[in-house]
C-alpha cells in the first residue's frame, strides 16, 4: 500500500505484515505500526484488493460488508 500526503503525493510504502501490523519502510520509519483493528483492516483490504487475504487474526470472524 502506498502512503500518500495531503496532495496525494507519494510519500512511502507499505505492506500488510503478520495479520496485525503495517510494515513501512522500515530503514526511515522504524518498527512496522501495530494495528488497532486488524479484523476491520483485513475487511477494508479485502474489499479494495478483490481477493481473500486469508484467516482474520486471532480467529476473529470476518465482519459484513
Amino acid at each position: 500500500m502506498a502512503l500518500l500526503d495531503a496532495d496525494g503525493e507519494f510519500i512511502a510504502s507499505g505492506s500488510y505484515h503478520g495479520r496485525t501490523d503495517i510494515a513501512w519502510e522500515r530503514g526511515r520509519f522504524g518498527n512496522n505500526l501495530e494495528v488497532a483493528d486488524p479484523e476491520r483492516l483485513l475487511v477494508f483490504l479485502e474489499r479494495h484488493a478483490g481477493r481473500s487475504l486469508g484467516p482474520p487474526p486471532g480467529g476473529l470472524r470476518t465482519l459484513p460488508g
